[in-house]
């Protein structure tokens, strides 16, 4: 259930087109800047990650629930290695 999570939420990404989105947030926010929208991005996808990954190991008590957190942040985690490839089109 976890390594579902973690390969299905990167693919569902990369199928919506995580790279026009970014690319458009940089368009929006940081006037063409897809670097600081890489970052920003990454970042935060990152942060959400590591969140969802500590909340699983340490306040969720269900075994089913805590593996659906585990595999939540590492896919957000690898949509911040996503990201940090994306380029401008």
């Amino acid at each position: 259930m976890s390594a579902g999570t973690a390969t299905a939420i990167p693919t569902v990404g990369e199928r919506i087109g995580m790279d026009e989105l970014i690319v458009d947030l940089a368009d929006a926010v940081f006037e063409g800047d897809v670097g600081s929208a890489k970052a920003i991005s990454g970042s935060l996808f990152t942060l959400v990650g590591v969140i969802m990954i500590y909340a699983g190991l340490t306040t969720v008590t269900d075994p089913k629930i805590e593996a659906l957190m585990i595999g939540g942040g590492v896919a957000f985690i690898s949509l911040a290695l996503q990201s940090s490839t994306v380029t401008a089109t």
